[in-house]
């Protein structure tokens, strides 16, 4: 009737999930930890990258409450572009997304930041989603790279920064 040892595999299978989930738990308590003590905004992608499914944008960027498949044209209007170079590499690799790149602010003024988004995987080995944060991005770029806005919000730009900075 009963196979001999049922029993206990299955009290093992439920112990090693246990220790999965607190493992999980303790791993995201971290990371929540993390992102409060800094001043990144954190997101979470789809796995294809269609849709936005949620940004706490921590006053740089608009917040994202649902799904938005809209998300590129509403933060990464300058430079759509290299955003997509740089997501069709870590879909490839299934590895690190990390570009620094220009965005549209929560007021509607252009800035830079830095994304670092890494592949989720699903029980199955599938791709489920993306994690990510983002920070305001260095001083260097502004200094680079050109910007097409007028010459006074690039140097209010410059000045937030330096104050961010000190």
């Amino acid at each position: 009737m009963f196979e001999v040892g049922l029993v206990p595999r299955q009290a093992a299978d439920l112990v090693e999930r246990a220790v999965r989930e607190e493992a999980l738990r303790v791993s995201e308590s971290r990371f929540r930890a993390l992102v409060a003590s800094g001043s990144y905004a954190v997101y979470r992608m789809s796995a294809d990258w269609t849709r936005m499914r949620a940004l706490d944008g921590r006053g740089f960027l608009a917040d994202t409450l649902s799904e938005n498949a809209e998300w590129l044209g509403t933060y990464g209007r300058p430079e759509h572009q290299p955003v997509l170079r740089a997501i069709e590499a870590a879909l490839a690799s299934r590895s690190l997304f990390e570009p620094e790149h220009r965005v549209v602010r929560a007021h509607g003024s252009l800035g830079w930041i830095l994304s670092r988004a890494v592949p989720i995987c699903a029980n199955d080995g599938q791709l489920a989603e993306w994690r990510a944060s983002h920070r305001g991005g260095s001083l260097a770029q502004h200094l680079v790279k050109p910007i097409d806005v007028d010459v006074p919000e690039r140097v209010l730009s410059l000045a937030a920064h330096r104050i961010q900075a000190s």
